[in-house]
């Protein structure tokens, strides 16, 4: 017999059913967008080091876009718009899964145009948890998305392949396109390079050591702008031990 988590999934409907009464989905009437990621607990060393370097570009600019007091840093391992009524099933689903604890490692400084980000090294494990993600929830999503207007800057063959996984998964980012970040900043106005260098001096400084840290928990996340992650509607422990090559 399907076994139903009850206090999780009950947390969850009552978390809808508040998000949709006090705000409209941004996307359209019937569906979430959401994000599905690994969850940095706030006692960790690489949430207090997202932090570190996200108040430092506020420091630096009157334009920066993100905040975390009001959102939460994440690294996503699936983003997409699932149908209102599957939501309560996708979570169920993913508590399911068989997924290992992971290793995130924040690896290089990353700075692509409005966007302010942390690399992470993506290992064999990581890869195959997204992979299970996005295979095991792609019956939820909506169909018949949206392209993303940067897929067609792309050359190809990469455009055609992101346009084709958008089609049949939601999302240009998933499986090969996988490229696991840890976004930090969204600023349109501040120099790509003076951000460049904050987020270096907030890994030797403040980040010391702390660039790597065991992450134990999927969040499932409503989406703000910016792709932020505003608030999870629910947490799936990860049941698994690390794997050797992680």
């Amino acid at each position: 017999m399907h076994r139903i988590y009850l206090p999780s999934l009950f947390q969850s409907a009552l978390a809808i059913f508040s998000f949709v009464l006090l705000r409209a989905p941004a996307r359209t009437a019937n569906a979430l967008q959401l994000d599905i990621h690994l969850k940095l607990r706030s006692s960790s060393c690489l949430y207090q080091t997202a932090k570190i370097a996200n108040q430092n570009l506020h420091l630096d600019s009157s334009t920066e876009a993100i905040s975390f007091e009001d959102s939460l840093p994440h690294v996503t391992l699936y983003l997409t718009d699932f149908r209102n009524d599957t939501i309560l099933d996708l979570i169920d689903t993913l508590h399911h899964l068989e997924l290992d604890h992971q290793l995130v490692d924040i690896n290089n400084v990353m700075v692509h145009g409005a966007y302010s980000m942390y690399s992470v090294q993506k290992t064999s494990s990581m890869q195959d948890l997204s992979d299970s993600i996005v295979r095991s929830c792609r019956q939820y999503m909506t169909v018949n998305q949206i392209v993303p207007d940067w897929v067609y800057d792309l050359p190809e063959p990469q455009r055609s392949k992101k346009i084709g996984y958008v089609h049949e998964y939601g999302s240009p980012n998933v499986f090969d396109e996988f490229d696991p970040h840890l976004t930090v900043g969204y600023d349109a106005d501040s120099p790509e390079n003076d951000r460049r260098v904050i987020l270096e001096q907030a890994l030797s400084n403040e980040g010391g050591s702390c660039q790597k840290d065991k992450v134990w928990d999927l969040g499932v996340g409503i989406v703000g702008d910016w792709g932020t992650v505003l608030w999870d509607l629910n947490d799936i422990p990860l049941k698994n031990w690390l794997r050797m090559d992680s």
